[in-house]
């Protein structure tokens, strides 16, 4: 999820809920997250990566 500009808005409250409520429900799903390429949506979510930090 990338700064808070007019391409990337930060995502709304309700988004933020559902991500964490998704979480509790199927923790894997970070690992799935971890794993997006740059430029796909986070499964079951409508939020997109927009930046990679591979160490």
């Amino acid at each position: 999820m990338g700064a808070d500009s007019p391409t990337h808005p930060a995502p709304a409250t309700e988004e933020i809920a559902h991500l964490l409520k998704s979480v509790g429900e199927k923790p894997l799903l970070l690992v799935e997250w971890a794993e997006a390429p740059a430029g796909a949506a986070l499964a079951g979510t409508a939020m997109v990566v927009t930046e990679r930090c591979d160490s």
